[in-house]
């Protein structure tokens, strides 16, 4: 699942009672706020425009962001279990999910942290990946070198 879809099921979990889909653009600074912990190296305009149509009301991008989600948890689970975890609802109503708020354990997750870690993770990685060119290379030439000597003398 991606990211925004993953940030629209994070926010509905944060309301056993659910939302009411015309009150979407209501929530807009908490959903920009979780999609910007799950994307953390994105422009800010962008994930403004982003979550912008997705609280636009007349817009369809918050229905396809919903089929999203619902597609991830019936594939993996049988229709009768997903229910439990998709965001449902009637029209003009509030979409829920129904999965018992107990059963929920937040945790703070520090992005920033994470993407630190794999920044250093890269550059030490890269780092080995150029001295392992360099000493290919210098493999190759020396081997080079002694091809040519051997053919010399032959």
């Amino acid at each position: 699942m991606g990211a925004l879809p993953k940030a629209i099921y994070f926010l509905y979990l944060r309301y056993p009672k659910g939302i009411i889909y015309k009150h979407m653009p209501d929530y807009y600074n908490e959903l920009l706020g979780i999609y910007k912990q799950l994307r953390p190296n994105t422009d800010e305009a962008r994930l403004n425009l982003t979550v912008t149509k997705v609280v636009n009301p007349l817009g369809n991008a918050l229905n396809e962001n919903l089929a999203r989600i619902r597609k991830a948890f019936v594939e993996k689970f049988d229709e009768h279990l997903a229910n439990n975890y998709i965001i449902l609802g009637e029209r003009g109503a509030a979409y829920s999910i129904s999965l018992d708020r107990d059963l929920i354990t937040w945790e703070e997750w520090d992005c920033r942290l994470f993407n630190a870690i794999c920044k250093r993770f890269f550059r030490l990685f890269h780092s080995i990946y150029v001295i392992l060119q360099a000493v290919t290379r210098a493999d190759a030439v020396t081997n080079n070198k002694f091809f040519f000597k051997a053919s010399a003398r032959a």
